[in-house]
């Protein structure tokens, strides 16, 4: 399926989840040993279900977006049209004002672009 992508795939990016209850949103899975040993500073918190591998956010300046296909770090959400990982092409999900600050970004970026030439 050609569609200008390196390898010729598009994949989805996955919106990470807060975990606020100790059990993963995605899989229902207890991951209160995890937090526990985290804040006891035994482990680095998790940065997905160790169970389904479901992104975690943890609070808004921490949200890791990771790659669909395979779950590679997503490093400039919105901007990056290839993971770095796996080369598939990267497809944001829909989300209310998505477009209108993608199309504000593609703007801006052209305004600065022009300037600098």
């Amino acid at each position: 399926m050609p569609n200008n992508s390196p390898k010729g795939e598009i994949v989805k990016v996955k919106f990470p989840v807060v975990v606020d209850s100790g059990r993963c949103p995605t899989c229902d899975a207890d991951v209160n040993q995890y937090i526990r040993a985290a804040e006891k500073g035994e482990i680095a918190l998790p940065t997905c279900c160790p169970h389904c591998g479901q992104p975690f956010a943890e609070g808004i300046k921490k949200r890791v977006w990771r790659c669909g296909k395979c779950n590679g770090v997503v490093l400039n959400f919105g901007e990056q049209r290839y993971c770095t990982h796996c080369r598939g092409e990267l497809v944001y999900p829909k989300e209310a004002g998505y477009e209108e600050l993608l199309a504000k970004m593609e703007k801006e970026s052209a305004q600065a672009t022009k300037e600098v030439k």
